[in-house]
């Protein structure tokens, strides 16, 4: 990976793809089943819920998740204070466009907008 560069980050069946190159994963279609627990975006779960390791440092634009074609959740960065409808976003995190929801960085260290 290049630093100042964008990458498209998709996690299939398949496997996962940065850019059009496939990173291993372990898994195969025989053995995927859809995740029915938190998703940890960006960041490895160390198995106790509250530690992390190898977290992600860049930016993101956009994240979407499809449980097949549909489209489930559209987060998008959004600024403390902003206001969206009746809702002010309290800190720097990801409003879902799908579900109008907002969801806040629940590890350690900064969630940064900008």
């Amino acid at each position: 990976m290049n630093a100042n560069t964008k990458y498209t980050i998709r996690f299939t069946v398949s496997g996962l793809y940065l850019g059009d190159s496939i990173i291993p994963t372990g898994a195969s279609d025989t053995t995927y089943k859809p995740a029915s627990f938190p998703m940890y975006l960006f960041a490895n779960n160390a198995g106790d819920g509250t530690t992390y390791d190898q977290r992600f440092i860049g930016r993101i634009y956009y994240f979407k998740i499809y449980d097949g074609d549909e489209l489930v959740r559209h987060f998008v960065p959004v600024p403390n204070g902003m206001q969206i409808g009746d809702f002010t976003v309290p800190s720097d995190g990801m409003w879902d466009l799908v579900e109008q929801k907002f969801y806040e960085n629940i590890g350690s260290g900064i969630f940064g907008y900008g």
